[in-house]
């Protein structure tokens, strides 16, 4: 690989002219400077294209698309990048000057290099750091690199604006699935982790909005799609054989968080049963057992409150 491979920067935008400069701004001012910004402008209506159109960077590219959504824009920024190692961000997120830096230095063929992030609430106006909570248990902390599907199976905590990787490895998974509206990139990722391994920097590289009205916040979209996400992870890992004990594991508990109780308990059950040993198969079960009729009684608690 080159010693300075050129970096192709994908930022997807719709409408974001609050925050597009500031995302512009924290990839211009990076300390690895070999770089394109592909900013593919997403069928925006409000000032955005204007704003892209005034950065006086040669490295700027504006690229302007009918509006398809985050994937087909994500996609888009794929195809017309130059480099061999491609790198997103969101347009309400900011990068700290070293990120490329640091990932460039670590990156090789088959490896999806990412970061640990910070999470700026803008509505409690806090910030809070992701791994914070995984990293309070060292034995969980080798879970994030090397053969990280279990736990990717589990939840989704690789952002697109912490990835560096090469471009032709994320062609070889298929790209982003265009019909997706949110998971999309979870759905990448698990793909990729199926082939590849992964490489956590354990430093907070990128700094991650989290707003309303945006596309995380649509709790119910969400849960419906991660269900659709890993029944398909499933059937793709059910083809090469029956399913180990970890990975029906990393379903189960992926199952929980999307409210899919019943898939979930059968996922810990027969991780249960491979595994009877481990404390927390037990554990993730009572509470999918025990979940629909706690939900139930939530629901009617609110109910007489409001009534």
């Amino acid at each position: 690989m080159d010693r300075k491979p050129l970096v192709s920067v994908i930022l997807p935008v719709y409408n974001g002219e609050a925050f597009v400069l500031d995302a512009i701004g924290s990839v211009l001012s990076q300390t690895y400077e070999h770089l394109e910004l592909l900013v593919v402008n997403d069928g925006s209506t409000d000032r955005t294209g204007e704003l892209v159109d005034g950065v006086p960077d040669p490295r700027v590219v504006h690229i302007r698309r009918p509006n398809g959504g985050l994937a087909a824009a994500r996609n888009t920024g794929l195809g017309a990048a130059s480099g061999p190692l491609v790198a997103f961000l969101d347009d309400d997120d900011l990068w700290t000057s070293c990120k490329l830096e640091r990932q460039v230095a670590v990156a090789r063929p088959g490896v999806i290099v990412y970061s640990d992030f910070m999470v700026w609430d803008t509505t409690a106006r806090t910030f809070h750091f992701g791994f914070a909570h995984w990293d309070r248990f060292p034995e969980r902390r080798d879970k994030f690199s090397g053969r990280i599907l279990p736990a990717l199976l589990a939840q989704n905590f690789v952002p697109p604006s912490s990835v560096l990787a090469f471009r032709s490895d994320l062609e070889a998974a298929g790209g982003f699935r265009e019909e997706l509206r949110v998971c999309e990139d979870w759905d990448l990722w698990l793909r990729c982790a199926e082939r590849y391994t992964f490489y956590r920097i354990e430093e907070p590289l990128v700094v991650i909005r989290r707003r309303p009205g945006s596309l995380q916040s649509d709790r119910r979209a969400m849960r419906r799609t991660a269900k659709r996400v890993l029944r398909d992870a499933e059937r793709r890992l059910a083809a090469s054989g029956p399913l180990p004990p970890g990975l029906r594991a990393g379903l189960g508990l992926g199952h929980f968080a999307s409210r899919n109780m019943a898939t979930a308990a059968c996922h810990l059950g027969r991780g249960i049963l491979a595994r009877p040993w481990r404390v927390s198969y037990w554990r993730w079960l009572a509470a999918s057992v025990i979940w629909p009729a706690y939900d139930v009684a939530r629901r009617l608690a609110r109910r007489r409150v409001r009534g």
